[in-house]
C-alpha cells in the first residue's frame, strides 16, 4: 500500500511521512524546499509544484493525506489566500478521480 503526502517540508507531513514509513510506502512531495529525511526505502521525495494539474503517479497511491499550504500568498490578502490554496486542494481531487 502506498499514500501520498504533500507537504513534506511542513512540520505536520514531515512528522507523519517519518510515522507512516515505518509500514507503508509514502510518496511525499515537496515545492521548493527538500525535506530532510533519514534514507528509508519508504519514501520517494517528489518535487511538485500542486497549483499544476497532474494526473499520473507512480506507484498510484491508495490514500492521500493533504498537509500542503500555500504560503507565497499573503495571509492578509484573504480571497487570493484562500483561493491560492483551494487551487491546490481541487487539483489533488482531480488526481483522485482520475
Amino acid at each position: 500500500m502506498s499514500i501520498l503526502v504533500t507537504g513534506a517540508s511542513g512540520v505536520v507531513g514531515k512528522d507523519l511521512i517519518n510515522l507512516l514509513s515505518t509500514k507503508y510506502f509514502v510518496i511525499a512531495t515537496y515545492r521548493s524546499k527538500k525535506p530532510y529525511f533519514k534514507k528509508n526505502k519508504n519514501i520517494k521525495l517528489l518535487k511538485m509544484n500542486l497549483k499544476k494539474k497532474f494526473s499520473k503517479l507512480k506507484p498510484t497511491p491508495n490514500f492521500i493525506v493533504h498537509c500542503a499550504v500555500d504560503q507565497n500568498t499573503p495571509k492578509n490578502e484573504k480571497k487570493k489566500y484562500i483561493g491560492s490554496n483551494l487551487k491546490l486542494t481541487k487539483n489533488l481531487i482531480y488526481f483522485a478521480k482520475k
